[in-house]
């Protein structure tokens, strides 16, 4: 069944996924790597123990629920597959005319003297832009199967979805770059999609099948290692 909620919800609510995962794994990964960095740190954590622990176990928990709820397959929740059978639903939102009519609506009900020449340059995907996104978006979902899904499931889930020999089994191990990757690409996506659907730009697929985690200073990850790094600057000085 097909969510009521437009395309442009359903963008909205990507973003908000996207974000958290994003927020609270650069928020985890930049603690550690103030550990790594300065004495103080290492001692404030030593006199802080029982709350560092609950504190960096619940961000690595929360990383893999929020990757978790962006790959869900279900009908019934907010999820990356719901998103883009959204968008092939409402090709019409991506079409001349309800450009402009967006355009207007953001522009105080007044035609804004450029939307002609931006409608002449405007890209107009069709469903085979978003197969293609889809069919690179698959080795995504295979690292998520492989490395994330279960690790959920095993360790943030409820106890019906594993036996206590499959608890007590290795799991895969994910590095810190597969998290990032991982992360890149959805943020990239999500990106490349709000472009498209608000400024009729056509998506970068590199951005998509070879993302880098070489981020500029405006991007989440960047905001979030530095508010990071500014909390627990303020903290050790204190």
């Amino acid at each position: 069944m097909m969510s009521d909620l437009s395309f442009e919800d359903e963008l909205n609510v990507l973003g908000d996924a996207v974000g958290e995962a994003t927020q609270v794994f650069y928020t985890y990964l930049s603690i550690h790597q103030l550990l790594e960095n300065r004495v103080d740190m290492r001692d404030f954590v030593n006199s802080n123990l029982l709350f560092m622990r609950t504190l960096l176990g619940s961000l690595r928990a929360s990383t893999y629920i929020f990757i978790y709820k962006i790959f869900e397959t279900r009908e019934d929740t907010y999820n990356l597959k719901r998103l883009m059978n959204a968008a092939r639903h409402s090709m019409d939102e991506f079409g001349p005319e309800a450009f402009c009519a967006r355009k207007v609506k953001h522009n105080f009900r007044n035609t804004p003297l450029w939307l002609k020449d931006q409608v002449k340059d405007m890209y107009i995907p069709t469903l085979a832009d978003f197969d293609e996104l889809d069919n690179v978006g698959e080795k995504w979902r295979i690292l998520f199967k492989a490395k994330f899904k279960d690790q959920r499931n095993k360790w943030y889930s409820h106890r019906e979805f594993c036996s206590d020999i499959d608890a007590s089994a290795r799991l895969p191990e994910t590095t810190v770059e597969e998290v990032e990757l991982l992360l890149a690409y959805l943020n990239n996506l999500h990106h490349g999609l709000w472009q498209l659907y608000h400024n009729a730009r056509k998506i970068d697929i590199s951005t998509l099948s070879t993302p880098s985690i070489q981020f500029g200073i405006a991007a989440p990850q960047a905001r979030t290692k530095q508010a990071t790094d500014l909390f627990f600057g303020k903290v050790l000085t204190q």
